[in-house]
């Protein structure tokens, strides 16, 4: 049994939730909030009680993130402010649900599931200068030596490479977060007059220099004046990072040509793999297992259905889609051993089938 808590939560409407009546009184949080003395006709409410069930707090703070502006919680003389979560940046929907917490340098992040539209998302989003940070200094320090870029991602930019040939076999190309640059110069080899861009100034002059190709320090803004120029786009592992997706594939269509093309690259956060890290992350209270939670470095999470509707509304087509299976994390001591069955991904057939790299080869409509 918990001990007693004294709570004090404090609410007030802002006009970006959802109403205290219709269709949502039908929560099941809403008699626990009647029983607090939440409901009214005022704009503000504040309820002091004492409470002994954990669910009980549990569905309050619920209840309030969904119908608030901020919550406030005081246990004891300690006093946490609680955001309302924002509205969904894809649709604007106002009742996310949350799934997980991450806290980088003091600062939580939460991975919410909008429940009209389907995406997944950070929230609150990491600013453009996190973001940017995030990948300055020492990031990709250890593909920055003779070897080891192609040690780690030979073989999947081959695949990707021999992929892409299948649907355009030359014409100017831009791989856009090309850390080091391995893969602008496979295309280059196969034929594209390729370049790339990338943050880190470090790997792109590293890059530069090793393969011999061009690599413009900085994102997508790099080109944003080069209108109808690019046969090929690609974003392998890069759009799930930046910060609106749909204004990124917007300037990334602006730049390619007339039915240009665009390699996008990215997780599923409801495959196999993910859903089982969750459910046991959950079980076993280690929020760590689900490994296939990467925000905030992934200020956006996709699966094959939100990555479509969003592909559509950006004025592109799906021409292809395939799965694949990056090798799964190991965990140590017992938690390496519940998370033995996802070794089985990386089987061949299984991977087609059931992998967590979801691949897209989209096309620009004319």
């Amino acid at each position: 049994m918990d001990s007693t808590l004294k709570l004090t939560i404090c609410f007030a409407r802002c006009g970006l939730g959802p109403p205290l009546s219709g269709n949502r009184d039908a929560s099941p949080c809403l008699p626990l909030a009647k029983k607090a003395g939440f409901l009214g006709e005022e704009r503000f409410y504040e309820s002091n009680f004492s409470i002994t069930s954990g669910t009980l707090r549990v569905a309050l703070e619920r209840f309030a993130r969904n119908h608030t502006a901020a919550t406030w919680i005081q246990k004891e003389s300690e006093m946490t402010l609680i955001p309302a979560p924002a509205p969904c940046p894809m649709c604007g929907e106002f009742n996310p649900v949350y799934l997980a917490s991450r806290t980088v340098s003091t600062k939580e992040f939460h991975l919410v599931h909008c429940t009209r539209c389907g995406q997944h998302y950070c929230d609150p989003a990491p600013t453009s200068e996190e973001i940017r940070g995030f990948y300055q200094g020492d990031y990709h320090g250890e593909l920055r030596q003779t070897g080891d870029t192609e040690r780690v991602f030979g073989l999947k930019f081959s695949r990707y490479r021999d992929w892409v040939v299948t649907f355009l076999r030359s014409g100017r190309s831009i791989d856009v977060g090309t850390a080091t640059g391995l893969f602008p110069s496979l295309l280059k080899a196969a034929g594209f007059d390729a370049e790339g861009t990338e943050y880190n100034r470090a790997s792109a002059e590293w890059g530069a220099s090793h393969y011999g190709i061009r690599i413009r320090v900085g994102g997508l803004e790099q080109i944003a004046s080069e209108l109808n120029t690019y046969d090929l786009i690609t974003m392998t592992d890069v759009l799930e990072h930046t910060e609106h997706p749909l204004h990124a594939l917007q300037a990334a269509s602006a730049s390619l040509k007339p039915s240009g093309y665009m390699l996008i690259t990215f997780p599923d956060i409801s495959s196999i793999e993910s859903r089982y890290q969750r459910n046991l992350s959950r079980l076993t209270r280690r929020d760590w297992i689900w490994s296939c939670c990467h925000i905030p470095l992934h200020v956006w999470e996709f699966t094959p259905a939100t990555a479509r509707a969003m592909f559509d509304k950006a004025g592109f087509d799906v021409i292809g889609f395939r799965r694949s299976q990056v090798a799964t994390e190991s965990f140590p001591g017992i938690a390496g051993l519940l998370t033995c069955p996802l070794t089985t991904l990386k089987f061949p057939l299984l991977a087609r089938l059931y992998g967590t790299q979801m691949e897209f080869m989209i096309k620009k409509r004319p």
